[in-house]
């Protein structure tokens, strides 16, 4: 009867079987099964209009090996992921990071000086260090979470039309 929503999922599985059963699946989902994944719908549009435009970074919180399952590559997949979907062709090599821990994700934030920053898990922006001026986006497609103060919210690409600044929104619509 459960929803095969990510964070439904998610949170059944860490109240049901625990943090390890959660970090054993995710290890499944984004590393032996990451080809089944189909991009959101937008997402690949989204990325080669905005890079006429802005400089776009992915910044990812991801370990280059899974903690329970040692054989498994995760940056590997990934990096091949978006190879297939020709994400890779769009962006420079040096804008793409992956990141072993969350504090290391907030402090490549950072470090690129991100204007705004569009990641699908509250718990990014609500990090003590997440930097205050940069604009927080929710990609929230089946508005699982509770939205807080100061955090704009899309469920598709095509919102973000609208949230970005003004001197290039003309150029993102589509």
């Amino acid at each position: 009867s459960l929803s095969p929503k990510k964070n439904m999922v998610r949170q059944y599985v860490k109240e049901n079987a625990g943090e390890d059963q959660w970090v054993f699946l995710q290890s499944i989902v984004y590393g032996q099964r990451i080809n089944d994944a189909k991009p959101y719908p937008g997402v690949v549009e989204f990325i080669s209009q905005a890079t006429k435009q802005l400089d776009i970074y992915i910044i990812s919180h991801k370990t280059k090996i899974a903690q329970l399952d040692k054989k498994t590559d995760l940056i590997k997949a990934a990096t091949y992921w978006l190879n297939k979907h020709n994400i890779t062709q769009m962006l420079p090599n040096q804008a793409i990071h992956f990141e072993n821990s969350r504090d290391n994700k907030i402090s490549r934030i950072k470090m690129v000086r991100c204007d705004v920053f569009i990641d699908d898990l509250i718990d990014v922006f609500l990090h003590p260090g997440f930097p205050h001026k940069t604009q927080k986006i929710l990609f929230d497609p089946t508005n699982f979470y509770k939205v807080k103060s100061g955090i704009s919210v899309v469920n598709c690409w095509e919102q973000l039309n609208y949230l970005i600044p003004n001197q290039i929104k003309n150029e993102l619509e589509w």
